[in-house]
């Protein structure tokens, strides 16, 4: 019998228009920072480091990107939770984004 914590997933979507680039990417490293725990996203089979910028970016994860955020250690819900609200939050991103005008006729 293992006495490690279990693994806490839990599958979401990228729905901001600009994907996952580099301020989202520091957005959910921040996220992390403040909990003691192992934390990375799966996509496609791959394991991304969510400590790191580099490997968050090099997911490149568009608009409909499915992630899997997971943790392991102390208190996992809670970080998961936080990584989950600020993807379902489009990174607060979408307001900033403008549509381009048509041009006139």
């Amino acid at each position: 019998m293992s006495h490690d914590p279990p693994d806490v997933r839990r599958q979401i979507e990228i729905f901001n228009g600009l994907g996952l680039h580099m301020r989202p990417a520091v957005s959910l490293v921040k996220a992390t920072l403040r909990h003691q725990f192992k934390i990375r996203i799966i996509h496609n089979n791959n394991k991304f480091n969510k400590r790191i910028v580099l490997d968050l970016t090099s997911i490149s994860a568009g608009c409909g990107t499915r992630l899997v955020p997971e943790a392991r250690g102390c208190d996992t819900v809670a970080p998961i939770g936080v990584s989950v609200d600020l993807i379902e939050a489009r990174f607060h991103e979408d307001d900033e984004v403008k549509p381009e005008k048509e041009p006139a006729p």
